[in-house]
């Protein structure tokens, strides 16, 4: 399964479309957000999404997996998080045990109602242009990404 480069791909187009959120449109006055409805927040993450998220487990089919394996960690990693912030840039790494990082993607995502598209612009290896769709649900501290991965279900857990 290739469910960390979905991943990766999800991170760095959720960073893109947060940095093309964040420039300025010719059409800025009649056209705020370029789509024709003048909301300027459309697309962007809800307010207790933004921040840092550890990723603490996943499953596939109903299945625990471990985490390293599926997102496909690099060696030394002993965890991996993202940081989504207000404009929808996204930032994912995979850390070692002092916290270094030694993998890194970029991008922008797109939230509308239950769903996240994560855009992927650049990883550690350099351009990158991918998009992972994904539905989440956001309670009580605990975020979790579900997606379709070619017939099979992928659900990641996240907590602060």
């Amino acid at each position: 399964m290739t469910h960390r480069k979905s991943l990766f791909s999800y991170l760095v187009l959720l960073l893109c479309s947060i940095a093309l959120m964040g420039c300025p449109e010719s059409d800025s006055v009649s056209n705020p957000d370029g789509n024709g409805n003048g909301n300027e927040d459309e697309g962007k993450p809800p307010t207790e999404m933004l921040g840092v998220w550890k990723f603490q487990s996943a499953t596939v089919n109903g299945n625990p997996v471990d985490l390293s394996d599926l997102m496909e960690w690099v060696p030394m990693a002993v965890r991996a998080e993202i940081q989504i912030l207000e404009n929808g840039a996204y930032v994912y790494q995979e850390v070692n045990t002092q916290g270094g990082q030694l993998w890194w993607e970029a991008g922008f995502v797109y939230v509308e109602g239950g769903e996240i598209d994560v855009n992927i612009q650049q990883d550690g290896d350099g351009a990158r242009m991918e998009t992972v769709f994904f539905t989440y649900t956001l309670s009580n501290g605990i975020f979790t990404l579900t997606e379709n991965d070619e017939g099979d279900i992928v659900v990641l857990v996240m907590t602060r």
